[in-house]
């Protein structure tokens, strides 16, 4: 999730909603979902990487207005299963000392969301 001095990187993997007659065993590996023949049955969210800003000396990305607060925990999830037409899924970025703006689209639900959301408060959940 997180580099040392580079931008964080965040993929996540959600039940494809479209597809939802998937059942995972207990007992399997989820690992073999993902790598495997079922691949189809889950909708791969990666982050959007930022880019370096020669001016500000920051990654910065583009919110459109929505965020106007530097931080390492702004991002932005794209869904990669469309192939060349990704689409955003989550936006999340600082507005303030201590709020945050969170937009939420298909196929992510708003607790699904807030889910991701959090795990990126703690960066010693997912070191790399």
């Amino acid at each position: 999730m997180f580099g040392a001095k580079a931008p964080r990187r965040i993929k996540a993997y959600i039940p494809n909603p479209v597809l939802d007659k998937i059942a995972i065993e207990r007992e399997k590996d989820l690992k073999e979902y993902f790598e495997g023949p079922n691949r189809d049955f889950f909708c791969e969210l990666t982050n959007r990487a930022p880019r370096w800003n020669s001016t500000l000396k920051v990654y910065a990305l583009n919110f459109r207005g929505r965020v106007d607060k530097p931080s390492v925990k702004n991002f932005i999830l794209e869904d990669l299963t469309l192939g060349d037409n990704t689409r955003e899924a989550l936006l999340f970025g600082r507005v303030g000392d201590d709020t945050f703006n969170m937009d939420v689209a298909y196929p992510l639900s708003p607790l699904l969301a807030f889910q991701i959301v959090i795990t990126s408060f703690d960066y010693k959940i997912a070191c790399e």
